[in-house]
């Protein structure tokens, strides 16, 4: 069934089961053979995809990445901003193209290292 997101233990496709005996019961299962993850059992088969589909921590997740994806988009669009107002105050200092290209490559190299700074701070 495609509506159904993959097992959250070993990310195999996962099955709608009504073959519960008694009144008509659903779960869904993990079809892997060495996992076998199941959700509770539900009367409806949309309670049954909801609570297998419901995944709080993962979608509190994802939505933690989009948001610091945008916040890297802002900051890349701001550097951008500020290494061309910096190009411009450059030229208007009457440096010459062959300075400001100096001075713009060593920005980019220190902006360079504090980003590789950044991503070996553990915190």
């Amino acid at each position: 069934m495609s509506d159904l997101k993959p097992c959250p233990f070993c990310n195999c496709e996962a099955h709608l089961i009504d073959d519960l005996p008694g009144p008509k019961k659903y779960y869904v299962e993990c079809m892997n053979p060495a996992c076998h993850a199941s959700s509770d059992t539900d009367l409806g088969w949309s309670g049954a995809m909801e609570r297998w589909n419901t995944r709080p921590i993962e979608d509190e997740l994802h939505a933690r990445i989009a948001e610091l994806e945008g916040e890297v988009e802002r900051v890349q669009r701001h550097n951008v901003c500020l290494m061309l107002a910096l190009g411009g105050a450059l030229m208007s200092l009457g440096k010459s193209d062959e300075e400001v290209k100096e001075r713009l490559d060593k920005v980019l190299q220190m902006s360079d290292e504090i980003g590789k700074d950044s991503d070996n701070d553990p915190h």
